[in-house]
């Protein structure tokens, strides 16, 4: 996480400063070179931001195979110089408890520091949450510790929602369907079974919103 004390002003790597380089160059955003690379277009916006460590090797070399050059690009960066860049570039989401992803459980809040998130990518969202997800039954797109920033925003049929399931409060991560009178919620990990809504039931459900960006550590 990046620490708030300085409100101005964030470092940024000299990775992340090549990295916005080159993708500039090429014309591309992250979303251009997530779809090449198979990462996370939010995991390369925080490289990109300097908001998170120098990719591992196999990472890199996807970067690099994906822009057409060689390793030696990043290869001569001074891992001790850093540069300054304007916070402004990013947003800053709070992170306000967890999720289940596999059986619902009770909904835990607790607020910690908050989520530092590209702000070309919360534009026209609303107001937004970031949760950390607990369990596997969105493997493997979502995985146990992986935190979901989800906007408090009214969800179509195919969205990743988080809801809240009465009387018990209990919240889980899924996948949204709406047929007629019925209303589904399916895990990605087909050991978990869908369940199962009447329209009435599905009054008892909360919608909290739905998932617009994934934070994650798998590269």
């Amino acid at each position: 996480m990046i620490s708030m004390e300085n409100p101005s002003q964030v470092k940024m790597s000299q990775f992340g400063e090549r990295l916005k380089k080159i993708l500039k160059e090429r014309g591309m955003t992250y979303l251009d070179l997530a779809e090449l690379t198979g990462l996370h277009a939010g995991t390369i916006a925080q490289y990109a931001g300097g908001f998170r460590s120098e990719p591992k090797l196999e990472a890199l070399q996807k970067i690099c195979s994906a822009l057409e050059i060689s390793l030696d690009y990043f290869a001569d960066i001074d891992r001790g110089n850093l540069i300054e860049i304007d916070r402004t570039d990013f947003e800053y989401v709070p992170l306000v408890g967890q999720v289940s992803a596999g059986i619902p459980i009770e909904a835990i809040e607790q607020e910690e520091e908050p989520v530092a998130i590209p702000a070309p990518l919360l534009q026209g969202k609303g107001k937004c949450i970031a949760l950390k997800v607990v369990g596997d039954s969105m493997e493997p797109r979502i995985c146990d510790g992986d935190i979901v920033v989800v906007s408090e925003s009214s969800c179509s049929s195919g969205d990743t929602v988080v809801v809240r399931i009465q009387p018990d409060n209990d919240a889980t991560l899924k996948k949204f369907f709406r047929d007629n009178d019925l209303v589904t919620l399916v895990s990605d990990n087909k050991k978990y079974p869908p369940m199962l809504f009447s329209c009435d039931q599905f009054k008892g459900v909360e919608v909290v919103g739905k998932v617009i960006y994934l934070v994650t550590d798998r590269i």
